[in-house]
């Protein structure tokens, strides 16, 4: 198995944060993944909300905007927390944000009444997956829920290395590759890209994980891909991906 380096993970998003500040939809995933976390989430009036892997906050501002009692952030990269903190004291908002290594996250529990992990474990081994779920989990309260987003685990052997979206293809099988660090580039619209990263898991890990961390309900599973929508606003970008699971999105409670 392929050991993860954090470190390289930290240093990945301390030099491309630029990348990735925005407060309007620009990447890839910010139109076929992220809009829909948000209707996963359903109505946020009044409820605590832990953003787990919140790189920049841009998924963190939407909650406050829409009007969670609370907001925390967590990323690895002090360089992504550091433009959170800039844009909210520049929006004036409350959100909390800290620089932690997930894996050494030892949260209270029962503080959220939502949790969200947008593309955290693709970064994570399953034997850090497993630990950081089971903490997640236990700072959830009793009728919380975690939703939580996926590069697609077949993705690297669906597609060639390209634009909009990819990981490279290992030369190991879908099975034979468990736990090996991928290395992919997602696309902007306007046409810069940035690194990504997954180790990759199989469906079944992802839910083995999930189960073994204690989350024993399903609520929501979702293959997330190109719809006719997105082909609307841009063909030429949107277009090569028709077809293509992308992600996956999973909604979970104890």
């Amino acid at each position: 198995m392929h050991a993860p380096s954090q470190e390289q993970t930290q240093d990945l998003y301390d030099r491309h944060t630029h990348l990735w500040i925005r407060e309007e939809p620009t990447l890839l995933s910010d139109y076929t993944a992220r809009p829909r976390v948000i209707e996963s989430l359903g109505p946020v009036d009044g409820l605590d909300i832990l953003d787990l892997g919140c790189g920049e906050g841009y998924l963190s501002r939407a909650l406050y905007r829409l009007g969670a009692a609370s907001v925390r952030g967590l990323d690895i990269s002090t360089q992504m927390v550091r433009a959170a903190e800039d844009q909210n004291a520049q929006d004036g908002y409350r959100i909390v944000y800290e620089a932690r290594d997930l894996r050494e996250w030892r949260p209270p529990r029962e503080q959220f009444d939502r949790a969200i992990a947008i593309f955290l474990f693709n970064y994570l081994n399953l034997q850090d997956s497993l630990s950081v779920l089971t903490h997640c989990r236990r700072t959830l309260r009793r009728a919380g829920e975690l939703v939580l987003t996926l590069p697609h685990p077949s993705l690297p052997w669906l597609r060639a290395a390209g634009a909009p979206f990819y990981f490279k293809r290992p030369s190991l099988p879908y099975h034979g590759a468990r736990d090996m660090r991928l290395e992919g580039r997602i696309w902007q619209r306007a046409g810069e890209s940035v690194p990504v990263v997954c180790f990759h898991k199989t469906m079944e890990d992802v839910f083995r994980l999930l189960s073994q961390a204690g989350f024993s309900r399903v609520l929501e599973f979702s293959e997330l891909y190109v719809t006719d929508e997105h082909k609307a606003i841009d063909p030429l970008f949107f277009g090569p991906l028709e077809g293509t699971p992308l992600h996956i999105l999973i909604k979970v409670a104890q």
